[in-house]
């Protein structure tokens, strides 16, 4: 195991010149990360922890059972996108030094976000992911909207990995979850040609036995198409629907 001494890893010389933009800045944010306000949205987080909500006020069943979390952990995750958690790995400030950066402040960050480093580091594996697929891709691509989300720092979104399931456990090629081709015809589509996320070409079918960052916005899930292989997929967690009365909800 090789532990990482975060002083050694800014004091290197390829990030050297960097130090007097990036000190001062690490300073600021660990004073953040200890601050009260800080540490009462940590505590909240662990005091009022996640649980599932099946039915309105009226004793009503939802459609969908939903995912309620606490105020702590949500401003806890605001907290870190708007000082860049995901987004020094992605923007251009600090060139071939971005990672090293990231990593300076997710060493931070992690201490005090009651865990929300995991959706963090999650989000990030995405973002890496789809900046690399966004070049063939027609502009047009909801992808490319995804991508944008995933590494904001306001109104950013999250990623989850959706992976294991009870057959194989962490043996991936036994899942069982499948994919079917099944696109939208464009008739019955939102606006004409123009793909949103959530009317995408694949159908897929299964149960996953862990999920990360269940809050999430968007996950990454394998499943098998007819081939037999396993292939990754990208599914929105919310569909955009209308309702009787005109109006959008999800």
């Amino acid at each position: 195991m090789v532990l990482l001494d975060i002083k050694e890893l800014l004091n290197g010389p390829e990030i050297k010149v960097l130090r007097s933009v990036l000190q001062p800045r690490l300073q600021a944010f660990g004073k953040e990360a200890v601050s009260p306000q800080v540490n009462e949205w940590i505590a909240d987080a662990e005091r009022q922890q996640p649980y599932v909500k099946t039915r309105n006020v009226w004793g009503g069943k939802y459609a969908y059972d939903r995912l309620v979390t606490s105020t702590g952990w949500k401003e806890l995750g605001k907290w870190g996108a708007r000082n860049g958690m995901v987004a020094h790995g992605y923007e251009d400030e600090f060139g071939p030094h971005k990672r090293i950066v990231q990593h300076a402040f997710n060493y931070i960050y992690s201490a005090s976000s009651a865990v929300y480093s995991c959706p963090v580091s999650m989000t990030s594996g995405a973002a890496r992911l789809l900046v690399h697929q966004l070049p063939e891709l027609p502009p047009d691509h909801p992808f490319h909207e995804v991508y944008k989300r995933l590494v904001a720092r306001e109104d950013n979104w999250i990623s989850s990995q959706w992976m294991t399931e009870r057959p194989g456990g962490s043996d991936v090629q036994n899942s069982e979850t499948f994919a079917v081709h099944s696109p939208l015809p464009e008739a019955g589509m939102s606006n004409g040609a123009v793909k949103r996320l959530d009317e995408g070409d694949w159908l897929i079918s299964g149960f996953k036995f862990f999920c990360s960052a269940t809050d999430c916005d968007v996950a990454l899930m394998l499943a098998k198409t007819d081939s037999g292989q396993l292939s990754l997929f990208l599914a929105p967690t919310k569909r955009t629907e209308t309702l009787p009365d005109g109006s959008k909800g999800t």
